[in-house]
């Protein structure tokens, strides 16, 4: 069931709320409500960096630390309509539609990204520690993310690997074994990467669906 192991859902019906019950409320810091992929006013929110400024907070939504965050696997889910692929500011910077790491400066790690990455395609990294060693695994899609239209993505990781679905078809399967590191200030944001240097990777256009969940999922 889809509702198993939810820990935090954003489906923006007029805020950025969690409809899970948990009480994990977004923060909404400059994006706008609009329409989402069902033409449904005020469903979604968009996200512009037109005035950004390299490394300050432009337009993003923060989730405050929960406890939550700490479970050893992860599945995230989002619907995305991106308006370009890169910081309207720079030709190379990658798009973060999620991230999970030391905007708290907590230290110098992060621990999730969900995002597009360079040449449109589709990036996700986990942090994992296992005993003292913490170590950085990447998985990279084929299949390009497109502007101006609706797609659904989805990153999972399971103790053993790290895998993509992009509109519902498994794109990538990385190995890895450990536990994604834990944290105890580290909060998530949405639409750009909080790192301990400031705001990164800015997201342009419609972000939509958020699920957040403790557990792999093979399928949706």
């Amino acid at each position: 069931a889809l509702w198993r192991g939810l820990v935090a859902y954003y489906p923006f019906n007029g805020n950025a709320n969690d409809e899970t019950g948990n009480g994990i409320n977004g923060i909404v810091n400059g994006a706008t409500i609009t329409a989402n992929r069902f033409v449904q006013s005020n469903q979604a929110y968009n996200f512009s960096s037109a005035t950004a400024v390299s490394s300050e907070a432009c337009q993003w939504i923060q989730l405050p630390f929960s406890q939550a965050w700490n479970a050893p696997s992860v599945t995230l889910s989002a619907w995305i309509k991106p308006s370009a692929l890169f910081w309207s500011g720079s030709g190379i910077q990658e798009a973060s539609i999620m991230h999970r790491g030391d905007g708290a400066g907590e230290n110098g790690f992060e621990e999730v990204r969900f995002q597009i990455g360079g040449g449109g395609g589709f990036k996700s990294t986990v942090q994992v520690t296992t005993g003292e060693t913490t170590a950085g695994v990447v998985a990279i899609s084929t299949p390009p993310v497109v502007t101006g239209a609706w797609q659904h993505l989805v990153m999972s990781y399971d103790d053993q690997y790290l895998r993509q679905y992009f509109n519902g078809v498994l794109v990538a399967a990385t190995p890895i074994s450990g536990s994604i590191r834990k944290s105890q200030t580290h909060t998530w944001s949405i639409g750009d990467a909080w790192m301990a240097n400031g705001h990164w990777y800015y997201f342009d256009g419609i972000i939509d669906d958020i699920r957040i969940y403790n557990r792999p999922l093979s399928a949706f």
